[in-house]
């Protein structure tokens, strides 16, 4: 059972499909184009005649009401399992709440659940996991009523309705400002339309708690929309207000199709260069477009460029393996060759889960691998060991004792405080992450970071010992890999 909002026809999931991969070869021709040659002049020609049928005039496509709707059918869920006499009748009411909350819908259920709000889609994938492991239906029921208090906890996490309700109006409110200017509209009327759409925040409503980096966005949006606002109702002001609110880089503002239509517009009115050599059309289009399409090579899936091209190198590591003709020497020396695409000091970044102190802790920790792994020199080694210390949750301890994973990462911190001092900074700090990854705990460290800490062991490892594959191998874990590995083939599909 798929518990979604959205009726979508399967033509329309077709089309939709077809578009999206349409779009998506086009930015992986341009992305290889850039890696071969060094005109830049002929990637941006040949990126635009493979974007010519981009339609400008479709908006996106979003279904007005859907949260409400699946409130709605939530709630009636809720009552029903409130007045159910058994797991049976639970398993009634959840039929109930598919029919409600699908309605009509046809075609691929992914298809229509990959429209729903990230949390609620989230909420619903763990459901419908647990539900196919179900054995039966007092299995079946705990699922449902997990799934209920996940819902509910989410519910009351969004409850801020006024300030958010008013936030997605302005939204809604941009992308239509952003779609009249990709369709020629007028920027009189554009801008007009859009001031008039402006919701008016209550008296003494009070901005949410919310993380400092959105309050910095929203603060400087505000800042582009003041200016804007100051301004005569003409094309100029309109282009750099658009751009102004792009560059933040809120995420949603826009959707992904207005502002591809906004960032291909720009690059259609871009000169092609004279030169060879100057790219700033290709750049400025990618800066557009941001991380979403322009900044990786297939950034959906959360790897950056050296890291996927890294990963297809453990795919042909494998094969190498497999080669009898090629010894154990052999296929290392050529891995970390194919592996020097790799950047080891690039940005450091993670995605929390929630905001949890065993989350800043494995944040810290990772950070921490991504510091080792860039690090050159014994200074390097303590700062990255003093930097640990210091962003560590002081009373993270409490919330891991009692489990005994966490109770092992914790003795594996005794013996790093135990060896500090005696050894030299480099074998501390290594042994100490070798001890926690070799748990295999996921997420700790994170993919990137585990990858980085692999090979740079692989590097110190001499090639003339057997065990340095079976060690990196062993680093990397099988979880890793697999779960990895299927993200590097999907990308090589396409």
């Amino acid at each position: 059972m798929i518990l979604v909002t959205v009726i979508c026809l399967t033509s329309c999931a077709e089309a939709r499909k077809k578009r999206n991969d349409d779009v998506r070869k086009c930015m992986v021709s341009l992305v290889k184009c850039k890696k071969d040659t060094q005109n830049a002049g002929t990637c941006q020609e040949n990126h635009l005649k493979c974007m010519q049928n981009f339609d400008f005039t479709k908006k996106f496509g979003v279904k007005e009401g859907r949260n409400d709707k699946f409130k709605a059918c939530f709630m009636k869920l809720a009552g029903c399992v409130q007045g159910a006499a058994n797991n049976d009748e639970i398993r009634e009411c959840a039929d109930k709440m598919e029919t409600c909350a699908v309605g009509n819908a046809k075609g691929n259920p992914m298809e229509i659940l990959m429209s729903m709000p990230k949390p609620i889609r989230k909420v619903v994938v763990k459901y419908t996991k647990c539900k196919s492991a179900a054995e039966d239906n007092n299995a079946h029921a705990q699922c449902v009523l997990s799934y209920m208090a996940k819902m509910k906890e989410m519910q009351k996490a969004m409850e801020n309705s006024q300030y958010m309700k008013r936030g997605n109006q302005w939204r809604q409110c941009f992308d239509n400002l952003m779609h009249c200017s990709n369709v020629k509209g007028g920027a009189k009327r554009c801008l007009a339309e859009f001031k008039s759409c402006q919701p008016v925040p209550k008296k003494g409503e009070k901005q949410p708690e919310m993380p400092k980096e959105i309050t910095n966005k929203i603060q400087s949006i505000t800042a582009c929309t003041i200016k804007m606002i100051q301004s005569n109702e003409d094309a100029t002001t309109m282009q750099q207000y658009l751009a102004c609110v792009n560059a933040v880089n809120m995420p949603g503002v826009p959707n992904n199709k207005e502002k591809l239509g906004f960032c291909l517009h720009n690059l259609r009115n871009c000169p092609v260069p004279t030169s060879s050599e100057d790219s700033s059309c290709l750049t400025s289009y990618q800066s557009c477009l941001g991380k979403k399409r322009g900044g990786r090579h297939g950034g959906r899936h959360g790897m950056d460029g050296n890291h996927m091209e890294a990963m297809k190198c453990i795919e042909s590591l494998s094969g190498c393996k497999k080669d009898s003709s090629k010894t154990q020497e052999e296929c290392t020396k050529e891995h970390l060759k194919c592996s020097e695409v790799f950047k080891f000091d690039n940005e450091f970044k993670f995605k929390r889960r929630d905001q949890s102190k065993k989350e800043a802790w494995r944040e810290c920790f990772s950070k921490t691998v991504h510091c080792h792994n860039a690090a050159k020199d014994e200074d390097d080694y303590e700062k990255c060991i003093n930097d640990f210390r210091a962003c560590s949750p002081e009373d993270v301890n409490d919330e891991y004792k009692g489990k005994p994973l966490a109770s092992k990462i914790l003795k594996c911190g005794s013996e790093m405080k135990k060896r500090h001092g005696t050894v030299p900074h480099k074998d501390c700090l290594n042994s100490y992450i070798g001890c926690v990854n070799e748990l295999q705990v996921p997420g700790y460290p994170s993919g990137r970071e585990k990858h980085g800490f692999c090979l740079r062991n692989l590097q110190s490892c001499s090639s003339e010992h057997s065990s340095c594959l079976d060690s990196y191998g062993t680093c990397l874990g099988n979880m890793h890999q697999k779960r990895d590995m299927r993200k590097v083939k999907k990308l090589m599909k396409n």
